[in-house]
């Protein structure tokens, strides 16, 4: 009883970041919807990351703990060891999901902060460029409310780097310095207009000279300048973003592939190996090597997934449960119990090989996408199936 109430206790936990989280989604969906000028990448990347949200209500744990509450009942130790080893699965699978759905929601808020600024600074460039041949009196006021605005944006630009995704923080950082640069350049050049302005109404002019117009101008531009770097700093983050995880995967991939070929290897070996065989060692020592490598690959997965918000879930889940077998492995190896590491080895082979085809799929998508949906040549699916015929060829 006491198991059950510790981990509703650490369910409810997690019930309360889901809640806090969708209240952060909300509120930055609303801010959205003022804004009509979000750019192509932060819409995207908000699609992607509500679908996401909506499967944060996962009823998989829900399913493992009333599983282990029917164990608990029936006293069945077999059963309530299965129970807890599901339990504890989605309770980690459930966590993994959070922090990847917390780091990509300060991606999508740092998309959404950039075209603010930019939306702001392009309102403000048609407001002083629209019509120079307002009244002086209708300019003077406008330049007041310029500087409202540019208090605003100082605002901004000071909390812009407060929360930043982990890979982008030192590049927000920059894009904050340089903004609050062109901030401080801009808010002296209509300084200086708002004296010209004030000089030419204690002449008793009605209209703005040509030197005011044409400084008018020059604002305009700055600030229209300044909204493109906002939205350009947008769009090569994504970029660079994207390129530099399809490498990660590549690499994830070609070590998958590899994986492949040993476990295949420990899965024949292992049928062959009698129960209580010191050969068990030598095997033990080789899964352990796999199991230290997927590790790493499972590690860097999910660091792409939680840069890249188009991957699926089950991607992550496939990986979760493929450490699971090859831990399973490796404890069959250990306890040199042919039948059971006979089982778990070839278990661990089919879902190495699942998770390698989820993952040459996922390279040819994104490719795919960054290519405006147009592929040329092999893809990575394919790819892998013809380096698998040449290995089977060559064996």
């Amino acid at each position: 009883e006491q198991l059950l109430e510790d981990i509703r206790d650490r369910q409810a936990l997690i019930d309360e970041s889901v809640q806090e989280m969708n209240e952060k989604f909300n509120e930055l969906r609303s801010d959205m919807e003022q804004n009509n000028r979000v750019s192509e990448e932060t819409q995207r990347a908000y699609r992607e990351l509500q679908q996401l949200m909506n499967e944060l209500d996962d009823p998989a744990l829900r399913e493992a703990m009333e599983e282990l509450q029917r164990a608990l009942e029936n006293m069945s130790q077999q059963d309530l060891e299965r129970a807890l080893e599901n339990v504890s699965f989605n309770e980690n699978l459930y966590r993994e999901r959070l922090e990847r759905t917390a780091e990509l929601f300060k991606q999508l808020k740092m998309n959404s902060d950039l075209d603010k600024l930019a939306s702001q600074y392009e309102d403000m460039a048609e407001r002083i460029m629209e019509n120079p041949e307002e009244s002086i009196n209708q300019l003077n006021n406008e330049l007041q409310n310029l500087q409202d605005d540019l208090d605003s944006i100082s605002d901004q630009l000071e909390r812009l780097d407060s929360n930043p995704p982990s890979r982008s923080a030192e590049r927000l950082r920059q894009i904050k310095e340089e903004g609050q640069r062109e901030l401080e350049s801009i808010r002296e050049q209509i300084d200086q207009l708002g004296e010209q302005v004030g000089r030419e109404q204690e002449g008793g002019e009605s209209s703005p000279s040509g030197e005011v117009q044409e400084q008018q101008e020059q604002i305009g531009e700055q600030m229209m300048s300044e909204a493109k770097r906002f939205r350009t700093s947008i769009e090569q983050m994504s970029g660079q973003q994207i390129q530099v995880n399809i490498i990660a995967l590549q690499r994830a991939l070609y070590t998958l592939l590899e994986l492949s070929t040993m476990q295949e290897y420990l899965t024949q070996t292992a049928a062959e190996t009698r129960t209580q065989s010191l050969g068990f060692v030598d095997l033990a020592r080789q899964q352990k090597n796999v199991n230290d490598q997927f590790t790493i690959v499972a590690d860097t997965i999910f660091q792409v997934s939680a840069e890249l918000p188009g991957i699926p879930n089950q991607v992550n889940r496939k990986k979760a449960e493929v450490e699971n077998m090859l831990g399973r492995s490796l404890d069959h190896m250990i306890d040199r119990n042919q039948r059971g590491a006979g089982i778990a080895t070839r278990e661990s082979l089919g879902g190495i090989n699942d998770l390698t085809s989820m993952i040459a799929t996922l390279i040819d998508q994104i490719m795919n996408q960054q290519n405006g949906g147009a592929g040329s040549g092999m893809t990575m699916q394919q790819m892998i199936e013809q380096m698998q015929n040449m290995s089977q060829d060559q064996q």
